[in-house]
């Protein structure tokens, strides 16, 4: 019987599918247990990442409550507090969350300082004037809601428009 390239090659293909499904047997394991331990990293991750981002909710929800209440204070004309306390509280805040930021977010939360800080020196320089500081005012609690709606859209809440 003459036997053919093709011939030896099946010959080496039967000979060495029982090693290499030993190989398998013993690689297999190890690689899914690889996989499962990248993911369930990921999920720890992913659930810190929720957390702090609900804290940053939280700190922005509570300032712009602050700032809907001073904004009403001006229009009435009654003595109101002063923006600085909930600056210090947003800033406190913001600074403990910072690892489980993303450039995205950051880049909005320095929105938020932007905006902030806009209020802060004008109500330095110029004191209660409403008519300086009410459009600020109006200015911040927009910017905080439009941030509250990209965490959202960040971590798969809503979809981003």
């Amino acid at each position: 019987m003459i036997t053919t390239d093709s011939d030896n090659i099946i010959e080496i293909l039967k000979a060495s599918t029982p090693i290499v499904a030993l190989i398998a047997m013993f690689f297999t394991p190890w690689f899914t247990a690889n996989f499962n331990k990248e993911q369930k990293i990921r999920d720890e991750l992913f659930s810190a990442k929720v957390k702090s981002y609900m804290e940053l909710a939280k700190i922005v929800t509570e300032t712009m409550r602050g700032l809907e209440k001073i904004r009403s204070e001006y229009y009435l004309k009654k003595e109101s507090d002063k923006f600085y306390q909930l600056y210090i509280e947003f800033k406190n805040t913001i600074a403990e969350q910072a690892l489980f930021t993303s450039q995205n977010t950051k880049a909005d939360i320095d929105k938020l300082y932007t905006s902030f800080h806009k209020i802060y020196d004008n109500e330095l320089l110029f004191g209660e004037d409403i008519e300086t500081l009410i459009p600020l005012y109006t200015e911040s609690i927009y910017e905080c809601k439009q941030f509250i709606i990209k965490m959202q859209h960040e971590i798969g809440f809503t979809k981003h428009n």
